[in-house]
C-alpha cells in the first residue's frame, strides 16, 4: 500500500510541477503577445519581432520544461528512497514513478502554454482580412508536429527514469 501512495504522490508531483512550468509559461507568453503582438500594425516589423519574441519565449520555456524533470525524478528519488525494503525496490519505484509522470508534466505544462497562443478564450481574428496574421488564429498549437512531439518525450523518459531510479537507488541507505 505505500509503494501504491509513493507512486500516486511521485506522479501526482510531476503533474504539480508541470502546472506550474504551465503557468509560468502562460504568464510569460501572454505577456509577450500582449506587449509586443497584438498593440502592433498588422505585417510590421514590430509585430513580426514580437511573433520572434514569442516563438522563443514558448521554445525556452519548453525546453525548461524538458530539462525539470530530471530534476524533480532525483528529488523525489532521493527523498522517498528510505520507505522501501530494499535498494533495488527504491530504484525500481522512483525509476517507474519518473517514466510516468513526467510526460504527465510536459503534457500540463505545453497544454496550459498553448491557452496563452490562442487557445485560451482570446477572439480569433482568422479571415478578417486576407492580410491579417496573429498568433491567435492558427496559433502555435496548429503548427506543432504531435507525433514527433510525443516520440521525443517518450525518449526523454528513459534518462528521466534512470535518473528517478539512480536517485532511490542511492537514497536508499541514508
Amino acid at each position: 500500500m505505500a509503494n501504491i501512495r509513493h507512486l500516486r504522490n511521485t506522479i501526482a508531483l510531476f503533474v504539480i510541477v508541470g502546472i506550474g512550468l504551465g503557468l509560468s509559461g502562460y504568464i510569460a507568453l501572454d505577456f509577450m503577445q500582449s506587449s509586443f503582438v497584438e498593440g502592433a500594425e498588422p505585417g510590421s516589423m514590430m509585430q513580426s519581432l514580437g511573433q520572434l519574441f514569442v516563438a522563443l519565449v514558448a521554445l525556452q520555456t519548453s525546453f525548461i520544461t524538458f530539462l525539470l524533470g530530471s530534476v524533480v525524478a532525483a528529488t523525489t528519488g532521493l527523498s522517498s528512497a528510505k520507505r522501501f525494503a530494499t535498494r533495488r525496490a527504491a530504484a525500481i519505484h522512483n525509476g517507474g514513478a519518473a517514466a510516468i509522470g513526467f510526460p504527465l508534466m510536459v503534457g500540463v505544462a505545453i497544454f496550459i502554454m498553448l491557452l496563452a497562443l490562442g487557445g485560451g478564450g482570446g477572439e480569433s481574428t482568422a479571415g478578417t482580412t486576407p492580410t491579417s496574421t496573429t498568433t491567435e488564429s492558427g496559433g502555435l498549437g496548429d503548427q506543432i508536429n504531435w507525433s514527433d512531439l510525443a516520440t521525443r518525450v517518450a525518449a526523454l523518459c528513459i534518462p528521466t527514469a534512470l535518473v528517478g531510479a539512480g536517485a532511490g537507488f542511492l537514497g536508499f541507505g541514508d
